[in-house]
């Protein structure tokens, strides 16, 4: 991976999610990667604000429901460090959510300016293009649950569509 696509956390370096994650910048649910580990998990941090299209101006946060979409993120995340080094045109594949299980919102409102601590388990190691993964995934604030499921993301194969 090109030197300017990785950053440095403190912890070490790991990859700038924008060369993982195909979501544009306003889009995107993650600002950091925070620990990986292969075959497990990764987790990630993200302080959500006003310029995300998952913001509700009348709620003065972003809804309960948004959680869907901020796991599948960092879900996806794990599939792309997962790929690393493999031959790829430089563009991040692209991985869809197929399945939600278990979605529990603990709270109504993720709130804006504050850190969330994004963490998604790998429950099936066998993931690879064109194959299923599923995940145990959860969002945090400090100590708090703000929201967990499980979720299964099919991950597409190359340009061609072969897997």
């Amino acid at each position: 991976m090109p030197e300017e696509a990785s950053i440095d956390t403190g912890a070490g370096r790991w990859p700038d999610p924008a060369s993982l994650l195909p979501h544009g910048e306003k889009a995107r649910c993650i600002d950091r990667i925070l620990d990986f580990t292969p075959g497990e998990r990764v987790r990630a941090a993200w302080r959500p604000h006003a310029a995300s299209p998952l913001f509700d101006p009348e709620l003065g946060g972003l809804p309960a429901w948004a959680g869907i979409e901020i796991m599948a993120q960092c879900a996806g995340l794990y599939l792309g460090l997962s790929r690393q080094g493999a031959p790829s045109s430089g563009t991040p594949r692209t991985g869809f959510l197929v399945g939600v299980r278990r979605f529990r919102a603990h709270h109504a409102l993720f709130p804006i300016d504050t850190e969330l601590t994004l963490a998604a388990a790998c429950d099936e190691a066998r993931i690879g293009d064109g194959e299923l993964g599923l995940f145990e995934c959860r969002i945090l604030c400090g100590d708090i649950i703000y929201a967990d499921a499980r979720l299964m993301l099919w991950c597409a194969g190359d340009e061609t569509g072969e897997a």
